[in-house]
């Protein structure tokens, strides 16, 4: 009944503290679903008055349903203008641009009723005054606890003294692109200042975050566009900032999470993965590298198990990616809402996170690869990419022989190139590992390379069928991968 979606619309609005901003810059979600739940008829603004008792939820709704463009001003007056300018009506309108600009003194005229409307500079002066009270900045800060700026692609929300960034773009498994690096960088600069910690999730039921947008910068680099470059550097620079961050820094890795995905979360302090959770660094089938910090954190994950899963692109699912050491603990992906709540309710410290995610971790099986660990350690261990070859086709085993299989159908010069990366970044820093990354992924750009051809054959023809360049491994010289590695123009490096 309408009744019940009142009742189940004020539980939502009583859950988030009522949300009392609205930026007329960004779509309001909540509304958004808020719309889909009434009939949008006066009647049910009648009705949920009767149910919430409560000024400022209505205002609010009113406000928020006027500014989608689902009320006109005169529907809104309709039900309103016989009842009282609350303050939190006030506060809203003051937040939406302000009693001194032309929406919000059109916003005043339309609420004040007809006999009043010669007083709205006194309504100016009566918001004003609300707004510098005590009660004002309580209303206020209430209000910005639980504030959400959004766009389509990803959604910034605080919520007591948290952020929350959810990757927003399930139809493309939330891979990564400029526009979202661009809007979760700032947000986690300066939520870094005040904040208690925050949290990073995926929208939809299929992805934490797939990967980057590498259709978007391949097919830019065609056009001689410079979008490729100005993606690595902004992206690899969040990378190293979420490794140095020094709030918690918790990402729920349900899903897939894969590439650009990595980056989001491998370097921040807590990563909790599910049973659902699907790892993988593919970047070798596309004829590109494991970047956002692969040659950081993959040598370090023990053994030679880094490099395998680097050049294979092997994936991992649910227990196994805590096993390997990507994720830091494993909750069953039934129980992310409540840890979610709890870490907002009480993870107001390091040591309240820290217990938190204690309480839900959950025991896992045995790691899946632990029965050819050995054998990852002894084949790729070998000093070349040829001889890591040459040591599978020893070996015999039905392992080996798929592993091998696989490798002999990747890109000759993205393997060689992944191989040194990682023994390279084996004694470098984060950032310095980011930076010859760069320098890497430069130089995929500069020209039409297995890059290009791999993102054609994968992601835009779907033939799967690359014709690489070089073809082989011999035809890949050791002066061939240096050149990937060479230094840029000063003004054009990486700086972190």
């Amino acid at each position: 009944s309408m009744e019940c979606k009142m009742v189940c619309l004020w539980v939502l609005y009583s859950s988030f503290d009522v949300i009392l901003s609205l930026r007329p810059t960004y779509p309001f979600y909540v509304t958004q679903l808020l719309i889909k739940m009434t009939s949008h008829s006066p009647m049910d603004i009648q009705r949920l008055d009767t149910v919430c008792h409560n000024d400022n939820t209505v205002d609010l709704l009113l406000l928020s349903l006027g500014h989608v463009g689902r009320f006109s001003s005169r529907s809104l007056i309709g039900h309103r203008v016989s009842n009282k300018i609350t303050p939190g009506l006030l506060s809203v309108i003051f937040l939406t641009g302000g009693a001194d600009n032309a929406g919000g003194q059109a916003m005043i005229w339309w609420l004040v009723p007809l006999s009043g409307r010669g007083q709205i500079s006194m309504c100016q002066s009566i918001l004003t005054s609300f707004i510098k009270s005590p009660k004002g900045h309580q209303v206020i800060f209430a209000l910005q606890r639980t504030m959400s700026y959004s766009t389509d692609e990803v959604l910034l929300q605080t919520v007591k003294n948290k952020g929350i960034i959810t990757l927003n773009r399930p139809k493309a498994l939330n891979a990564l692109n400029l526009s979202m690096v661009r809007q979760i960088l700032p947000a986690l600069r300066e939520w870094e200042k005040d904040k208690n910690l925050v949290l990073i999730k995926g929208a939809g039921e299929k992805a934490f975050c797939a990967g980057g947008d590498v259709r978007a910068v391949v097919e830019s680099s065609l056009k001689k566009d410079k979008l490729g470059q100005d993606f690595f550097k902004e992206e690899y620079t969040l990378n190293s900032l979420i490794g140095t961050y020094h709030i918690p820094y918790i990402a729920f890795i349900d899903k897939i999470t894969m590439g650009g995905g990595v980056g989001l979360s491998v370097h921040g302090k807590y990563r909790v993965a599910t049973e659902r959770t699907l790892f993988a660094m593919p970047e070798s089938a596309i004829g590109f590298f494991c970047d956002v910090g692969g040659s950081y954190f993959l040598p370090r994950l023990g053994g030679k198990l880094g490099l395998y899963l680097g050049l294979t692109g092997t994936r991992l699912k649910g227990g196994d990616v805590l096993k390997a050491g990507i994720a830091t603990h494993y909750c069953e992906s039934s129980q992310l809402d409540q840890l979610e709540k709890e870490l907002l309710d009480h993870g107001n410290s390091s040591a309240d996170v820290e217990k938190i995610l204690q309480t839900f971790s959950k025991p896992v099986n045995d790691f899946s690869l632990a029965i050819y660990k050995k054998q990852i350690n002894q084949c790729f261990s070998a000093p070349t990419v040829e001889g890591i070859l040459a040591r599978l086709q020893d070996d015999g085993s039905d392992w080996a022989t798929s592993t091998l299989a696989t490798l002999k159908k990747l890109s000759p010069t993205s393997l060689k190139v992944i191989k040194k990366l990682i023994e390279e970044g084996s004694t470098k820093s984060l950032q310095d590992c980011l930076a010859m990354e760069y320098r890497v992924a430069c130089q995929f750009l500069e020209s039409i390379s297995d890059f290009h051809e791999g993102v054609r054959a994968v992601l835009i023809d779907k033939d799967h069928a690359p014709k690489w360049k070089p073809a082989t491994l011999e035809e890949v010289t050791d002066k061939l991968v240096e050149r990937y590695f060479a230094p840029l123009p000063p003004d054009q490096e990486l700086v972190l």
